[in-house]
């Protein structure tokens, strides 16, 4: 096999109202919280060179459990674990990211 092939960045490279980001989407049944754990070890290493180069990754985040959407920008989840320690956020610590499908 000739060349080389590397896992994609996020699921969905958005280009939207004249904005370029990238969009990873996961679900959880968690009840209590939104479990870092369910971002891959890749999926962040991607998000923070996207970020350190002036990018965006956003994480399109369904709670299964209350059929509720969430847009959290990967920032959050560095600043979050920082500030708490903590590997998880709660879910009223993400009212702020609510988001509609339309």
């Amino acid at each position: 096999m000739i060349g080389h092939t590397r896992p994609a960045p996020a699921d969905y490279l958005v280009i939207l109202d004249g904005e370029t980001y990238f969009a990873e989407v996961k679900s959880t049944q968690s009840k209590a919280s939104f479990p870092f754990s369910i971002l891959r070890q890749t999926q962040s290493n991607a998000a923070r060179m996207a970020v350190a180069a002036g990018g965006e990754y956003w994480i399109y985040l369904h709670d299964l459990t209350r059929n509720q959407w969430y847009r959290i920008p990967y920032t959050f989840v560095e600043a979050w674990k920082l500030a708490t320690g903590r590997s998880s956020a709660p879910w009223h610590n993400l009212k702020e990211f609510s988001y509609e499908l339309s």
